[in-house]
Parts: structure tokens; C-alpha cells; sequence
């Protein structure tokens, strides 16, 4: 009974520890951790949601540290390829003070012509949509956003509608 009791409480521990590391995206901007903090999201080309050939995982090709996100299009110039968009959410990220302008920045890597946008829900003037460069090596990408008054939280996306792969970095 003893084992059960301690291997409970472990199991509570690191349930309890996880969603601290999530409170603030910052934890992994850099997918040191892996994909945590962030959801995955696809639509086919036949608008099927959930249904796709993009898959997300980490890459050893970083702008900094030692791993990126990516969202990569398993089929690739296939006749078939059925990638038409695949995103990353982030989880809801505490606001302290809605008046308050917030800056985030992100590293992409992907080919050049492709399209990425980033998208933050709910900030004043409405829902802000940047595109991501897309240049077939690192680049930056900033944007400055308000939330909404009556936030106490925000979360981003990014959208890829490529065919190739999306590499994301130090957000």
C-alpha cells in the first residue's frame, strides 16, 4: 500500500508542477521543453476539421538554444497532400494589467513564398493578424497589442498554410 501511496503522490506532484510551467508561456518560448504549453490544430483541404498531413514536433534546427516547434506538411508535393492549415495555440497567458500594451516576438523559419500569420484574439481595435516572414531562413517577427479591457487573460496562434514546414523560436 505504501508503493501506491508515494507513487500517488509523485503523480500529483508533477500534475500540480506541469500546469505552473504553463502559466507563463515565456517558461518554453523556446521549445526547450518540448511542444508544453501549446495545442495543435489542423484543417484539411476538404475543410474537415482535425483531418490533415501536418504534424507538429520539435526540431533540432533552432535560432537559439537547442530546439524549435514545428509544424511540418508530412506530404509535401504530393498529389495528394491534404495540408491546407495547421496552427499552434498557446495556452491562456495571465494578464496583469489590461491597460497595458504587451510585445511578442517570435523567430520563423520557413520557404520562402510560404504563409504564416500570427493571430492574437480579443485586443483592442479587434483581433490582431500579422503575417510571419517567410524567407527560407530565420527571421524576426514582432508585434505590439492591447488586450481587451475586460481581459484577464490572452493566447496566440500561429497559422501555416504552407506545404513544407514551419519552424518556430524564442517567443
Amino acid at each position: 500500500m505504501r508503493n501506491k501511496t508515494a507513487s500517488s503522490l509523485a503523480l500529483l506532484g508533477t500534475a500540480l508542477a506541469v500546469p505552473a510551467l504553463c502559466q507563463n508561456i515565456l517558461n518554453n518560448g523556446g521549445f526547450e521543453y518540448g511542444m508544453m504549453c501549446h495545442n495543435f490544430f489542423q484543417l484539411s483541404s476538404t475543410f474537415v476539421d482535425y483531418a490533415g498531413d501536418y504534424r507538429w514536433r520539435v526540431s533540432t534546427n533552432a535560432h537559439s538554444g537547442s530546439y524549435s516547434g514545428q509544424i511540418i506538411c508530412t506530404t509535401s508535393g504530393a498529389p495528394n497532400s491534404d495540408c491546407y492549415r495547421g496552427w499552434i495555440t498557446s495556452n491562456h497567458i495571465p494578464i496583469t494589467d489590461s491597460s497595458q500594451s504587451y510585445t511578442l516576438s517570435v523567430f520563423t523559419n520557413c520557404a520562402t513564398g510560404e504563409v504564416a500569420q500570427l493571430y492574437i484574439p480579443g485586443t483592442v481595435g479587434g483581433d490582431t493578424t500579422v503575417p510571419l516572414t517567410c524567407q527560407g531562413s530565420w527571421a524576426g517577427n514582432t508585434v505590439t497589442f492591447q488586450p481587451g479591457s475586460s481581459q484577464s487573460w490572452f493566447y496566440y496562434e500561429f497559422f501555416y498554410f504552407g506545404q513544407t514546414s514551419l519552424l518556430l523560436d524564442a517567443v
